[in-house]
């Protein structure tokens, strides 16, 4: 009986000296990959970033290179009125009385006057200020429309005549000398070759037979 307790003591302490051995061995053994994402791959994963991040309309990048620059988030011409003329602002020219802008050594400059008007006095600030279609500014500036022996206006530029003096036509049709035609005259006694008789006057518009 005695011997049959030591033989199964000495079984017992065998056996925990063999687990004992192999928790130790265990915890020797390298963990396992976590795989993708886990904690394994986290040191090593690659990070993606923009390029263009940060980046915006001014920079080089955006394609907007001088002399052109960026107004209200688009790239637009230093020399477009409508952003002004200063190749570092935005502030548009003036909008001037029927005139149109342009851009002239960076500075704002009225380039050409809207049909039916014109710059006469030189001065920018009031634009195009005067109509071409008046007796002083008939077609072009300082163009006066004085057109003998008659009423004159001027349409579309060109100085014409409305009427005629009394005893006074326009018998040649010649805007230029006006009424040149004196209807007192014996060769056109009270209309334009209306020629009186051999010894006959003309007298308030018509012929008169002397004698």
């Amino acid at each position: 009986m005695q011997h049959r307790e030591y033989r199964f003591s000495v079984s017992l302490l065998a056996a925990v000296a063999l687990v004992a051995c192999g928790s130790e061995s265990g915890s020797d053994e390298a963990p396992q990959d976590a795989g993708p994402g886990g904690p394994a791959d986290a040191g090593g994963a690659d990070v993606v970033t923009d390029s263009h991040v940060g980046l915006d309309a001014e920079t080089p990048d955006a394609g907007c290179l001088p002399p052109n620059k960026i107004c209200d988030g688009k790239c637009v011409a230093s020399s477009d009125p409508d952003y002004g003329c200063q190749p570092d602002t935005c502030e548009p020219c003036p909008q001037l009385a029927w005139a149109q802008m342009g851009c002239a050594n960076n500075e704002c400059v009225l380039v050409s006057c809207n049909a039916g008007h014109s710059d006469c006095d030189g001065d920018v600030t009031n634009g195009c200020e005067t109509d071409p279609d008046t007796l002083d500014n008939c077609g072009a500036c300082g163009a006066t429309c004085a057109i003998p022996n008659a009423q004159e206006s001027c349409k579309e530029g060109v100085c014409t005549i409305e009427s005629c003096d009394e005893d006074w036509d326009d018998c040649n049709n010649n805007p230029v000398d006006g009424c040149e035609t004196d209807l007192r005259d014996v060769a056109n006694c009270g209309a334009c070759g209306e020629v009186c008789e051999p010894n006959a006057s003309c007298a308030t518009g018509t012929c008169q037979t002397n004698g």
